[in-house]
């Protein structure tokens, strides 16, 4: 289940979305319906917007798009999974548990076992699995990256 409600069906607007105006104002309902456009470049910039923003809460659209048909799009939604990974983990990784109040301390574990559960394992699908070398080969240095978080 999407924690984003749509504002218009998929494909519904044919005006090429602007990706880094969507991006700057940290807009991820349209940066998430950006991922469902005809255009396999938007759907591409559209991921690479959401991974670079960070918010968790994209994982469950993004997720999807490592089946999407276009190998660019697959690849940019694995490299946005794997900086949505690295941003929400690393930080946490680095102050030990001690630093951190209890709240945030229980956040960032429901967090790492929703990524260990979900997103690892069609990473790592994906990596094995796509037709593209280019793309399986990025997509194994990213779960190598990120492994490590877990």
């Amino acid at each position: 289940m999407s924690l984003f409600r749509k504002s218009k069906a998929p494909n519904q607007s044919k005006e090429k979305p602007d990706l880094e105006k969507l991006q700057a104002e940290g807009n991820l309902i349209r940066l998430t319906e950006a991922l469902e456009f005809p255009d396999g470049d938007v759907r591409a910039g559209a991921a690479q917007a959401l991974g670079e923003i960070g918010d968790v809460r994209a994982l469950d659209e993004l997720l999807p798009k490592l089946k999407d048909g276009d190998p660019v799009v697959r690849l940019s939604a694995a490299e946005a999974i794997g900086e949505i990974i690295k941003k929400k983990l690393a930080p946490h990784i680095i102050h030990p548990v001690s630093q951190l109040d209890m709240s945030a301390w229980e956040t960032q574990k429901a967090l790492k076992e929703r990524l260990r559960n979900s997103a690892l394992p069609l990473l790592r699908t994906f990596a094995e699995k796509e037709n593209n070398k280019y793309a399986r080969e990025k997509a194994k240095a990213i779960l190598s990256k990120v492994e490590d978080y877990f």
